[in-house]
This record gives C-alpha cells, structure tokens and sequence, in this order.
C-alpha cells in the first residue's frame, strides 16, 4: 500500500500522520515542540525520531514526505533541515503555516487569515507563496488574542490618565482578572508572557456587545484583520479568493468572523473552517502522486 507522511512541527507539539490514497489518516504519532528557531540540534532530532519511528510502524510505500516546520521561514535554516530530511524518502520542507494553508483549502488557490495568540495571513495562487503579517507582538500581531487583550489594557490605563471613574467595561475586565486594583492589574501585565496576555481576550466571550468599549474593540480588531486580508489580496493580485479562517479568535468569536466576512463578502467565493488535522496538507499536496499509483 502506497501512502504519504505529514508532518506538522510547531511550538507545542510535533505530528507525523500518514495517509492512504484516499486521505484516510492511517498512522498517528505525537512528539515534543519543534520550533527550528527556539532549538534547532532539538528539533531536528525530534524530526528524525518521528519520520523513523513512522517508516518503522506504517507497512507500505512512502511516496513523500511534507513537513511543516514552525519559524522556518525566518530561521535562516531551510536548507539545512531539507537536507537532513532528505535521507527519508522524497521529503519537501515547508512552513507550518503553508501546510494549514494546503490543509485548510484541501490544496486549491486562496487564502488563510489566523488569529490565535498571533495573527497572520497567507495565500497561494499558481503555487505562489505570500504571506502578510506574522512579524510577532512586538512589531505586528494586529488582531491577534494578544492584541485584543492589550487593548483592554490600554484603556483601563487611558481612563486613568483622565482621572475618570472606571467604566462598566473595566470594571467587568478587571473582575475577570480577580482583581480590584487597576494599577496592580497593569503592574502584572508586564510580569506575563505573549501567550498569557492572550488569554486574557477570553473577556470577550463573557462581555456584553451593547456595551459600546467592548464593541469598539471587538470592532477594531476585525478591521485590522481586513486589512490584513485586503493587504494579501493586493500581493496576490487578485480581486476575489477563497478564504479559510483558523486561530481562536475567528473560530470563537462570532461577532468578529461575521464582520470580516460581511465586510469582504464581494472577495470572498467561499469561506471555510476546517478542524481537520495540518497534517493532511500532504494528502492534498501529494494527492495526484497517489492516485497514480
């Protein structure tokens, strides 16, 4: 029996799934992180075992190997790592973003817009590669979880600059921290890490939408993820695409999904949201190979 390994490496986890010609998901292994940029000797180690570990267990032919790799497209490294996969199999190195984008849109042209602890968009046309964003929080991250939850932040800290008593909004958000103290609040602030601020955004999913703070906030990130979306449209040249959302906070706040799609309704053809593993991105990405053999 024929079939294909994916391989998703990102900063919690690393998968190896294969898959038969029909994209049923035959074999299934789960390692530690694998972001090449935070540990580089690691990660490929982790790479190695995992592809081995596979080629061991799964019986049949192994026609290619996708791997999505976090933090290779700034680490400076893809050659390096395609050239230590290459000694398994027919193995292409890729982003773990540009794997969901293959994932998401079962390998057709289109875009991915993400917004969890970070935010980025990608798109791909005539296997064309852009990307949009992604810079992290402290240059981007525009609609992001962590952006999101910085904003509540913000204007606690604004309304105290005015000396003015503290709206139903901050006061609601700092209820939901557990605490009284707005200064304290934002004195912890800077003892957390990225993705403990964006957990924060959680708020959210309690706030009230007649609230006017939590409207207008909820309203300026979806705006700054259309912008990001129309930004990628630009690059790709195109004027309508199929457009797959992922990350938190476009899968769990419907108020936010709902703007950016009634904003974009005349570029989009169609909008999808997909739970199905990244992994499978080497399904769609080997799909012809398979059906041939």
């Amino acid at each position: 029996m024929n079939y294909v390994l994916g391989i998703d490496a990102g900063g919690t986890k690393t998968q190896f799934t294969t898959y038969d010609k029909k994209g049923r998901a035959l074999f299934d292994l789960h390692l530690s992180a694998g972001n090449i940029v935070v540990d580089t000797n690691r990660t490929l180690a982790v790479l190695r075992q995992g592809i081995q570990s596979v080629l061991e267990h799964q019986s049949g032919n192994c026609l290619g190997v996708l791997a999505g790799i976090a933090g290779i497209e700034t680490s400076g490294l893809h050659h390096l790592v395609q050239h230590e996969l290459q000694q398994f199999q027919k193995t292409k190195v890729i982003s773990d973003a540009h794997l969901g984008l293959i994932n998401k849109l079962e390998g057709s042209d289109g875009a991915l817009i993400i917004s969890g602890t970070g935010s980025v968009a990608y798109g791909s046309v005539d296997r064309n590669f852009y990307r949009v964003g992604g810079w992290g929080h402290l240059v981007g991250d525009e609609g992001s979880a962590y952006a999101l939850a910085l904003k509540c932040y913000r204007h606690i800290a604004q309304e105290m600059d005015h000396g003015s008593p503290l709206s139903r909004f901050s006061q609601d958000f700092l209820s939901f921290l557990d605490m009284n103290d707005p200064a304290k609040a934002i004195s912890e602030l800077y003892q957390m890490n990225k993705a403990e601020v964006a957990q924060k955004s959680l708020f959210f999913s309690k706030a009230h939408l007649n609230d006017p703070i939590t409207h207008q906030l909820l309203q300026e990130t979806a705006d700054e993820l259309i912008e990001m979306i129309r930004l990628l449209l630009n690059r790709m040249n195109q004027t309508q695409v199929k457009l797959a959302l992922a990350g938190s906070v476009l899968e769990k706040n419907h108020f936010i999904r709902e703007s950016v799609v009634a904003r974009l309704q005349d570029q989009i053809t169609e909008v999808v949201l997909s739970d199905s593993p990244n992994t499978k991105g080497a399904f769609y990405f080997y799909r012809k190979l398979l059906s041939s053999t």
